[in-house]
C-alpha cells in the first residue's frame, strides 16, 4: 500500500482527475508547497510523502 494509511480508502479517479496543477494558460505549473496539492493527496498522504510526491511531480515536468 506505500504510504498510504490503512483507516484510508484508495482516491475515487473523479478526486484524482484534478491534481494537476494548471496556470491561467492552462499550462502546468510546479507545486511550491503540500499545502497546493489536491485535497485527495493530502488526506491520504502522510507529510513526508506528500514531499515525496510534490518533489516527485515537479521533477517530472522538467522532463
Amino acid at each position: 500500500m506505500g504510504f498510504q494509511s490503512k483507516d484510508t480508502p484508495p482516491p475515487d479517479a473523479r478526486e484524482l482527475g484534478s491534481i494537476i496543477p494548471l496556470g491561467l494558460e492552462g499550462i502546468k505549473m510546479p507545486y511550491r508547497t503540500n499545502r497546493e496539492l489536491a485535497a485527495a493527496i493530502r488526506t491520504r498522504l502522510s507529510e513526508t510523502a506528500q514531499n515525496f510526491y510534490q518533489l516527485a511531480f515537479n521533477s517530472a515536468l522538467q522532463w
